[in-house]
């Protein structure tokens, strides 16, 4: 099947650029890929045409989509009066299954073909969400949450059990980077576990070292969160009180390159700088930080420091499910940190686009998907703007601010047509 129009592809800067040119994906790879003509024959697309790698959300709760817009609380308060009551109805597995389904429908119809999820602390309905992605052949790394206290009773497990039920599902979902060649055919799984601590107030130090075994022993991927906001920070301080919040999670064994730290706001230097030695991969959600009124990041800073950086959706207190639109937030956040601090950097269209397509597929360690190149999965959107965007002397700002997301059209998933989901 041959695809053409103006392609988004990278550049050498962590950036994107618009360039005319035309692909073809046979079963679920890119297989050629030319820059200049676009033919008259082509199957999808023409020349007024948008082509995108799908977006890649790195920071996503599946269970939280029914609580978006649930706001007066704190991050705390609002876990506690929002968002556990819903993830407790997980235990109902045709629940789970028909919000699975549901979920990954509006995601598809946003364009966002990968993601790293949360699921709850249900191991059937972790395992459901994988399912379900499989289906979909949608690019998807989910988790089973992990708490053995302070939360409710409901949603507590013994720490063995929940152990146990990870690495079950690690073993039945290993990481797709470490299948070999031969094992990487079209009817592969595109699906991998993530190890899952929600956050250190609700996992014991058993619990988070051996999370942090399976995670090394399996070279998985690890997520949780950090300093996210000032309640939760003086939490830790009282359960912790010789320790930064950073040194518990290093101490466990928990700071890996292939984790990523929700959040990441109230962060001391030393924490950075600790990050940052470990290569760990701060997730920035910059809708959720806002609407919980949990403060902004000092983004330009921390990349500044050598961070590495990606960006979610973080519903349901991210507001977004559409990744442009984050990233668009992403982009105020940084105008409204340069208020207050002339010199910082505000990312550009082009960075931000680079960041929800390449950028997040390198945070996960993604190196076949993000990208429009020969060998990569076939994961495309295709969007037709109604507006003169390619008149503008910047068509990819204009584009990007401009977005309108009736101009998808179609999203393709590992070379697999999602015209129904993503008209």
């Amino acid at each position: 099947m041959q695809i053409g129009g103006q392609l988004v592809v990278p550049t050498a800067a962590n950036s994107v650029c618009l360039v005319p040119g035309w692909l073809r994906m046979e079963n679920w790879r890119i297989v050629e890929l030319h820059f200049g003509t676009i033919p008259a024959t082509l199957d999808l697309g023409g020349e007024d045409w948008l082509v995108s790698p799908g977006f890649i959300d790195t920071h996503v709760h599946l269970p939280q989509f029914p609580v978006i817009g649930q706001e007066g609380y704190s991050l705390l308060e609002w876990l506690e009066r929002s968002v556990f009551p819903e993830e407790a109805r997980w235990e109902d597995v045709d629940y789970a299954r028909r919000r699975t389904a549901a979920v990954l429908n509006q995601l598809l119809s946003f364009g966002t073909t990968g993601f790293c999820a949360y699921a709850t602390v249900h191991a059937r309905g972790a395992e459901l969400a994988l399912e379900a992605a499989y289906a979909k052949n949608v690019r998807a790394a989910i988790g089973q949450v992990l708490m053995d206290r302070n939360a409710p009773a409901e949603l507590l497990r013994p720490t063995q059990q929940l152990l146990d039920e990870a690495k079950q599902l690690t073993k039945k979902y290993p990481p797709c980077n470490s299948r070999s060649a031969a094992q990487s055919t079209e009817t592969s799984h595109r699906q991998e576990f993530v190890i899952t601590p929600r956050f250190a107030i609700t996992c014991s130090d058993e619990l988070m070292r051996g999370a942090a075994r399976i995670a090394n022993g399996y070279q998985t991927l690890i997520q949780t969160h950090l300093a996210e906001n000032e309640p939760e920070c003086q939490f830790m301080r009282q359960l912790y009180p010789d320790r930064s919040y950073t040194q518990v999670y290093d101490d466990a064994g928990l700071l890996t390159p292939r984790t990523l730290l929700g959040h990441g706001i109230h962060l001391h230097r030393d924490e950075l700088a600790l990050i940052n030695e470990r290569q760990a991969v701060i997730a920035h959600c910059p809708t959720a930080n806002v609407f919980l009124q949990s403060g902004l990041m000092a983004r330009a800073e921390w990349l500044k420091s050598g961070a590495r950086l990606s960006l979610g959706s973080d519903i349901g207190a991210g507001t977004e499910r559409s990744m442009i639109r984050t990233a668009r937030a992403m982009i105020d956040a940084a105008k409204y940190f340069r208020f207050e601090n002339p010199e910082a950097v505000v990312p550009t269209a082009a960075e931000a686009w680079w960041q929800i397509t390449a950028g997040n597929a390198a945070a996960l360690g993604w190196t076949r998907t993000g990208r429009l190149e020969v060998g990569c999965e076939a994961d495309v959107i295709l969007a037709k703007p109604d507006i003169a965007w390619r008149e503008s002397p910047d068509p990819l700002a204009m584009a990007f601010y401009a977005w309108d997301d009736r101009w998808l059209k179609l999203v393709v998933t590992g070379g697999e047509i999602r015209a129904g989901e993503a008209a």
